[in-house]
């Protein structure tokens, strides 16, 4: 499991932040993080599995390690601890 504060997204435990911590967690784990090309927030699908989790699934454009960008598909489970200001990373797939 991972954990990363909330700072600097300006959102809480709703969808949006549960977006672009999933983005935070899916770059950790990229050949070139700086390459990542997500879509727009209209084109994942997002589900809330109860009180402040969240499953999120979308694709990145990114580098590999031949410099050659591909299209992954992933999906994400995160969950928002709004005493401590954390989302957790439950788990992620398709990387």
């Amino acid at each position: 499991m991972a954990l990363l504060p909330l700072t600097g997204c300006g959102s809480s435990g709703d969808e949006g932040g549960a977006i672009a911590y999933c983005h935070q967690f899916v770059e950790q784990q990229l050949k070139s993080p700086s390459s990542a090309d997500f879509p727009s927030n209209s084109e994942h699908t997002v589900t809330e599995l109860g009180e402040q989790q969240w499953r999120v699934s979308s694709y990145v454009d990114a580098d590999n390690s031949f410099g050659a960008s591909l299209r992954t598909n992933w999906t994400c489970e995160i969950s928002y601890d709004d005493a401590a200001g954390v989302w957790t990373l439950e788990s992620l797939t398709g990387l």
